[in-house]
């Protein structure tokens, strides 16, 4: 596998990064030596990001000669970071250089820690925007190089009716789907849920090739059950962990309720499904692709996060000025 472009590398980390013990170590002499990064934000004052250093620090010994993991911190001051520095035997983005670290963070649209985000080095593409799932699932690093698989390919196998009754995932072959990731537990989920069952019928009822798959984050079998047994739609089996993990992991899920929308190709239409059902609550705009302007509310603020876009500010001028935003994806 060739070696990474030294230059991509340096737009994003700098020239020099550090270790542990703070030796600087050279952005390009990286090249010759990995083919993928890791791209690790946290921070020490995180419980949840101390909690993952001994499983990524194992998973790391074994998988360092194929990737590096470079942490970016957001760490409030320069001892802590060192701090947490200490227990890690990767590399680090040094600590004042808050400016790549703000990019980063931005780049990657970072909104929780701990995150890993494995990108391939040669071309900063992503390959897994929740690589902590990655790891769980793969801690020997025996499916390196982790790219992407079909939808297809991960959905395959039995999906489960809310009556017991079973199908083979091939039955959604040549229809639109939506991935729902919810769980009893989550109140928005719920929310959304009774909305989605309407929408669902009604986009049945206008003769469209249509189906959900549940994929659960609930915390039990029993929870699992008690919330399918709502749902008209398809999910894939509780006990199938592995595969409600692949699911999350191909399509990046750091929170719920989220609805992933496919076309009949198991392309992904959009990443907004809950927004879009919940606007357009008639269904007559499904399957809902991305429109080029698209008039800014509270509801659909959240898609600014998914890529470049123009931000129109103009009045109404008829009984009392009134502010409207639209904006426009490039």
């Amino acid at each position: 596998m060739s070696g990474p472009d030294s230059g991509l590398l340096l737009e994003l980390l700098g020239e020099k990064l550090v270790t542990a013990e703070r030796e600087e170590v050279d952005v390009q002499s990286l090249g010759s030596r990995v083919s993928m990064l890791g791209l690790l934000f946290g921070c020490g004052m995180s419980a949840p990001c101390l909690q993952l250093l001994p499983s990524l620090s194992d998973f790391y010994c074994k998988t360092r000669d194929r990737l590096e993991i470079v942490f970016i911190s957001s760490d409030p001051d320069q001892k802590k970071w060192q701090l947490f520095l200490k227990d890690m035997p990767w590399l680090a983005l040094p600590y004042q250089e808050k400016h790549k670290k703000l990019k980063l963070w931005n780049k990657y649209r970072i909104s929780n820690i701990p995150s890993l985000i494995f990108i391939e080095a040669s071309t900063g593409k992503v390959v897994c925007r929740n690589g902590l799932l990655l790891i769980r699932d793969d801690p020997e690093g025996l499916e390196f190089p982790w790219g992407p698989k079909p939808f297809s390919e991960v959905i395959a196998g039995p999906l489960l009716r809310n009556n017991g009754q079973s199908q083979d995932s091939s039955t959604l072959e040549g229809s639109y789907v939506g991935v729902y990731f919810s769980a009893h537990w989550c109140p928005p989920c719920r929310s959304l849920t009774r909305v989605l069952v309407e929408s669902y019928r009604k986009i049945k009822e206008l003769g469209q090739k249509f189906e959900i798959v549940l994929v659960s984050a609930d915390r039990s079998e029993e929870s699992f059950k008690q919330y399918f047994s709502e749902m008209p739609w398809l999910a894939v089996p509780y006990i199938d962990e592995a595969r409600r993990s692949r699911l999350n992991r191909l399509y990046g899920i750091q929170g719920i309720p989220n609805l992933i929308i496919l076309d009949p190709k198991g392309e992904v239409i959009t990443r907004q499904g809950r927004v879009e059902v919940l606007h357009d609550i008639n269904c007559k705009e499904f399957p809902w692709h991305p429109k080029p302007v698209v008039e800014l509310t509270e509801l659909n603020a959240v898609q600014l996060n998914e890529g470049p876009c123009l931000v129109l500010f103009t009045l109404r001028m008829k009984e009392s000025p009134k502010q409207q935003n639209s904006w426009f994806s490039l």
